[in-house]
């Protein structure tokens, strides 16, 4: 078996699920031997080793007497204490002393391994991994156990050091087993039926999706995708949608799980929410046209007070691609790394917080330029960032100058050199190679509901500098 299995299928949603005990890893380290004690000869003799474990890529055979194990004498030692010295063994290069069966004597280092372990149909896998979750690779021989080199019938072959299959083969492909990989150093594994190499079928798949969270899908699969009907559930073990799927997304009749055990039943279509069907409670929100993720995000801003129109508002800024701004020096956001790589930290900054993006424009100014920010800022928090072009050393700190009303016609002014006046002043919050980045909290009340937020940014030479606004909501 040469074909490597190359993992395509994304998670779409940002949900995840464990496994229900078909499938277990173990942290509990173990060397790959049964052994039993001989009455006779007062050692341990090694019944069987497991395919693909550290033993039996030593020296070791079944039917070795094993004398010590790091200077430990085994003769005469009852079971239970020479299980523990195994127990108690470190990871790494474990000293055996031992005897084959022809008389001959060894003495070997042996290392641990952990194992993934998997129960399908009648059959039990057993694939050995190090201490890092890398299968255990001995590339002189990959297939580790099976007739015909693991073409067909039942083996246990090891692609590389991050991929491994076990279980039932026909003409050099996979057709039903457990295929495990790495996935960012994280272990991830499939159980269950393939097709030309591809999950195809019923199968159980734990994975990594695409913002680094476990997941686990329990269901149909067709050309690698999630297509059918399935489960998905979270680390927690709480299900978080049951239905339909369709190219690995929410599509047909479904139910989606809120943390709270209120229901959305309806209709999918592609991810995206299409209407309900029937609803466990009459105060679930309309989530129509939401994906699952957007769900979530949803329900966090009604929790910091958002309306429905606001909630709506923000999604469609989110999802409009910035256009590119034909102000003369600006620096589109669309098209720029560093200014993109800046927005996308203070995304996940403020999402960590509960704060999301509320609103966002760009803006060219010189000399005494003012532009508004937003209305309405005193029934939740805000955050706002201005990420100014010019770097360190374009634009000096002492030259930026940010006025901001508290209310109409009550102008503060951010003096550092009087600083008990400014009720909520912009601060210097870190720099790039071509940008400096200031702050300002506003907490919730502490505004008047109809001021008018106003900042204005001086630059000493008076050239024309450019600014993008962000504006985060939270409660």
């Amino acid at each position: 078996m040469t074909q490597q299995k190359i993992i395509f299928l994304l998670c779409v949603t940002a949900f995840c699920l464990p496994l229900f005990g078909q499938v277990e890893i173990s942290d509990k380290p173990v060397f790959g031997f049964s052994y039993m004690i001989d009455e006779v000869l007062e050692y341990p003799v090694i019944q069987k080793l497991s395919p693909g474990s550290p033993a039996i890529q030593s020296e070791m055979q079944s039917g070795d007497i094993l004398v010590s194990i790091n200077d430990h004498n085994l003769k005469g030692l009852p079971m239970e204490e020479v299980a523990s010295i195994m127990q108690s063994a470190p990871w790494h290069n474990n000293l055996f002393f031992g005897r084959h069966t022809d008389g001959t004597t060894y003495r070997i280092q042996v290392n641990k391994a952990r194992i993934i372990t998997a129960e399908y149909n009648v059959y039990r896998y057993t694939i050995f991994l190090d201490s890092l979750y890398h299968p255990i690779y001995n590339p002189e021989s990959p297939c580790s156990y099976g007739t015909d080199s693991c073409k067909n019938g039942y083996g246990y072959y090891v692609f590389d050091d991050t991929q491994a299959f076990y279980g039932e083969l026909e003409n050099n492909n996979m057709k039903a087993g457990l295929y495990y990989y790495l996935a960012g150093g994280k272990p991830c594994y499939y159980l269950g039926e393939f097709v030309n190499n591809q999950f195809h079928g019923k199968g159980t798949f734990h994975f990594i999706n695409q913002k680094n969270e476990t997941c686990t899908y329990i269901g149909d699969f067709a050309n690698d995708k999630m297509q059918g009907e399935g489960i998905l559930y979270d680390a927690a073990n709480r299900i978080i949608y049951s239905g339909g799927f369709t190219d690995a997304r929410f599509d047909g009749k479904g139910i989606y799980y809120y943390p709270d055990g209120t229901q959305l039943n309806g209709q999918w279509s592609m991810g995206i929410f299409q209407g309900a069907g029937i609803t466990a409670s009459a105060e679930t929100p309309d989530n129509t046209g939401y994906t699952a993720e957007e769900i979530i995000i949803a329900d966090k801003l009604r929790q910091a007070g958002l309306t429905e129109t606001e909630i709506r508002k923000y999604f469609t800024y989110i999802n409009t691609p910035t256009p590119k701004v034909e102000t003369t020096g600006a620096l589109a956001v669309n098209t720029n790394s560093e200014l993109q790589g800046i927005i996308d930290q203070l995304n996940r900054d403020n999402n960590a917080e509960g704060f999301y993006l509320y609103e966002s424009f760009d803006a060219g100014f010189s000399k005494y330029q003012v532009a508004q920010c937003f209305t309405r800022c005193s029934e939740q928090k805000r955050k706002i960032y201005l990420v100014v072009d010019g770097g360190l050393t374009g634009l000096q700190t002492t030259t930026l100058n940010v006025q901001y009303a508290r209310k109409a016609n009550d102008i503060w002014d951010h003096d550092a050199e009087d600083e008990a006046d400014n009720h909520f002043p912009f601060l210097f919050y870190g720099y790039s190679d071509s940008y400096q980045i200031f702050n300002c909290n506003i907490v919730a009340g502490e505004i008047h509901t109809a001021c008018s937020y106003e900042w204005q940014v001086n630059s000493a030479d008076e050239t024309t500098h450019y600014v993008h606004v962000f504006v985060y909501g939270g409660k």
